[in-house]
């Protein structure tokens, strides 16, 4: 769509336009008007409508972050920035912060009103999931157990192999604080990338056969939430394979720039989650 902004000859008109195009949901028509605004003569209405325009569109929600932060002395008394800062940080997996923000928004809003509400819903959503966290730590716990596995290996390291009952592991564990980063970096990217053990898996799932075939012989997954899992029978011959595999998940974790051009110019290619 294109937008002339020499017929917008004031702040009242720019919000106007804004408005008009929120209605529509043209978000992107919303993030382009505004940066053609200089940072200066931006006030914090015009501020506010571009971040949420950036919580409302794929891949910017690092932006949108960037942004109320650049605002935060603007914004510390005004609920609805505490609102939208603490969207993004949730809808990027960042729970504590999002909670500490909606916390300091919800004792700034008005008891009843829209913005109290809606605080209310995400710090809902917040508890919510810290609760299925903990049931997935728990998860993880007694898998570890059943599998025989080093509590202080599960708990340090990101990827390793397990030897148990005839079979041999990769063990990636996305819970890891390293690993959540990256994986909210490649959601960021593409909203569909939401890294829970599903979609390792379907990313994985088209990066081996595409990169490395040779890891796919004998293997079996046995994925949950927080975990990705791969198995083999135990062979010297699957036990390279698993060695590999491992060296491999580490070669991307590594080379992070690897992993997110794959999430920004192969997504269309992965069957996610």
């Amino acid at each position: 769509m294109e937008i002339d902004m020499n017929v917008i000859s004031n702040d009242e008109e720019l919000i106007g336009k804004l408005d008009a195009l929120a209605s529509q949901n043209n978000w992107r028509d919303i993030i382009y008007l505004v940066e053609q605004v200089p940072d200066e003569e931006r006030d914090m209405n015009i501020v506010g409508r571009y971040v949420r325009a950036l919580n409302n569109v794929g891949g910017q929600l690092g932006r949108a972050i960037e942004v109320c932060l650049q605002y935060a002395e603007q914004g510390k008394d005004d609920p609805l920035w505490h609102y939208r800062l603490g969207y993004a940080y949730l809808n990027l997996n960042y729970l504590d912060k999002a909670e500490e923000v909606l916390l300091c928004g919800k004792e700034l809003a008005a008891v009843g009103s829209d913005v109290f509400g809606w605080i209310e819903e995400l710090l809902e959503q917040i508890a919510d999931e810290k609760e299925e966290a903990e049931e997935l730590k728990a998860d993880f716990a007694a898998y570890a157990a059943e599998n025989n596995i080093d509590e202080q290996i599960y708990a340090n390291e990101y990827v390793f192999t397990n030897k148990y009952q005839g079979s041999i592991s990769v063990i990636f564990n996305i819970e890891i604080d390293k690993i959540l980063a990256i994986g909210n970096k490649m959601m960021e990217i593409n909203e569909d990338a939401y890294m829970n053990g599903y979609n390792w898996e379907a990313l994985f799932n088209y990066y081996l056969p595409k990169y490395a075939p040779d890891i796919i012989v004998n293997m079996e997954t046995d994925s949950e939430a927080g975990t990705y899992v791969a198995e083999y029978p135990l062979t010297p011959e699957n036990e390279k394979r698993a060695e590999k595999f491992v060296e491999i998940i580490k070669g991307l974790v590594e080379n992070t720039d690897e992993l997110y051009r794959i999430v920004r110019d192969e997504s269309d290619k992965i069957e996610w989650d």
